[in-house]
């Protein structure tokens, strides 16, 4: 192929790469939506108030964030064991909420906020060891010797070993549920330094098991799990959301205990993993994976949390910039604040992070949103695109109040046009309260705001 149509080949992939790229349109703020998704009046301390004192009633007693509840009538309260049910992404929603109250507790000092902290910090512990293999989490776990009636058959429910065989755990982990760990492990490791200790063995079995087993996750039985490749490289190709995390691991492993893995974080930049950290982001035909974004996200922030200046950080940065131009008009506070609060100050995305976080709804319960006849009647641009599942979405992304409530709002794709009814499930509240605090932790929002 000669130069020239390498070029072309080139431009052409790139066109089609940034198809469908992302615009928050105002005008979209007045939408028609369900009584309980009404914008808040609240300021955003306030509705930070409520929803950190909502969050108790999710945590469980040995620590688990148990993140969605259906039983909230027949069991108010804090979840009980034997109830918290069937949920896949305990580890990772765990972690994030560590993380959010790390950076609560260095904002605030709160004795509140450094119980919650050592509590979920003692769950993560818990979803380790409770697989018997160390590095290794569970994504969930329960209480009882028995299948419980939550698990409904599913098949990757185990009996916990060793001294935790009284538990149930959910196996099978997958990448995102470590990305979501490491973030919270980095962050109550450099702002809350009564915890360093209690977590500094864990992070260092995580980082042995990914060591040990080549960067894949491996069961006892020496199986990989099905999501569980973090090779920065399959096959040659690099994989940039592998790349970010493995090196995350490495990295905060290095930081709690420099002369056992400083070797090893050499050797992942000898391979290039922070340059490869720039190829996080995929689109074509404006078809995308906001979870890999999302997990993307979580590693960028927690490298730049512990990586010194130098070389290192400043292609992290760059990684951060190259997914920004995909995502900066979405409207995802979370993301923004981690972007604008790290890399660099974007007033536009800070005016978008701090107006989705007003606009977000008090109420935790998901109901029904269906917005598909207003883009019939032309009241909502509708894309040429469609989503990963074929389904029909906005042109530009939708406010958050419109976007129908999910475990984790920021994590969901912001054009959607339609979120099914998903019964009488509530949610933590824990995605508010992760971005509002980010926005805190980095002077975005006041204390009076």
């Amino acid at each position: 192929m000669c130069a020239k149509s390498k070029v072309c080949f080139f431009g052409i992939f790139l066109f089609l790469m940034g198809c469908g790229y992302p615009r928050y349109n105002y005008l979209y703020r007045d939408l028609p939506h369900h009584p309980a998704f009404a914008p808040s009046k609240k300021r955003l301390w306030e509705k930070a108030r409520l929803f950190e004192k909502n969050l108790e009633l999710f945590i469980a007693p040995d620590g688990l964030l148990v993140y969605y509840r259906r039983d909230m009538a027949q069991n108010p309260g804090p979840p009980r064991p034997g109830s918290y049910g069937n949920a896949a992404d305990g580890a990772m929603w765990t972690g994030v909420a560590l993380g959010t109250q790390a950076l609560r507790y260095a904002c605030t000092k709160s004795a509140d906020a450094l119980a919650k902290a050592r509590k979920f910090a003692q769950g993560l512990h818990l979803l380790q060891a409770v697989t018997g293999v160390k590095g290794l989490l569970a994504r969930f776990y329960d209480h009882g010797t028995s299948p419980n009636p939550s698990e409904q058959g599913h098949r990757a429910w185990r009996q916990g070993k060793g001294k935790y065989w009284r538990y149930r755990y959910r196996s099978n982990p997958s990448k995102d549920q470590y990305a979501g760990v490491l973030y919270g492990y980095s962050l109550a490791y450099t702002w809350v330094p009564p915890l360093r200790e209690v977590i500094r063995q864990d992070v260092c079995n995580i980082a042995d098991h990914l060591i040990k087993n080549n960067y894949i996750l491996t069961r006892a039985n020496g199986t990989a799990t099905k999501y569980g490749n973090l090779q920065g490289r399959i096959f040659g190709i690099p994989i940039g959301v592998n790349a970010l995390i493995s090196l995350h691991a490495i990295t905060l492993a290095a930081k709690v205990n420099p002369t056992k893995y400083k070797p090893e974080w050499r050797r992942l930049i000898r391979y290039k993993y922070h340059r490869i950290a720039r190829l996080s982001k995929f689109s074509l035909l404006g078809k995308t994976n906001h979870n890999n974004d999302n997990m993307a996200f979580l590693s960028i922030y927690g490298l730049l949390t512990l990586l010194p200046e130098g070389e290192v950080r400043r292609e992290i940065k760059l990684a951060a910039k190259a997914l920004w131009r995909f995502v900066r008009g979405e409207g995802n506070s979370f993301w923004n604040m981690m972007y604008c609060g790290m890399v660099e100050r974007d007033l536009q995305g800070i005016r978008d992070g701090i107006q989705n976080l007003r606009l977000f709804p008090e109420t935790l319960r998901g109901y029904e949103v269906d917005l598909r006849n207003l883009a019939k009647k032309g009241v909502i641009e509708k894309s040429c695109f469609r989503n990963r599942g074929g389904k029909p979405i906005s042109k530009y992304a939708l406010p958050v109040y419109v976007r129908g409530l999910n475990s984790f709002a920021w994590k969901a794709c912001p054009f959607a046009l339609y979120h099914k009814e998903v019964g009488d499930i509530r949610f933590s509240g824990l995605d508010y309260l992760a971005a509002y605090w980010l926005g805190r932790f980095h002077k975005l929002i006041r204390p009076t705001d």
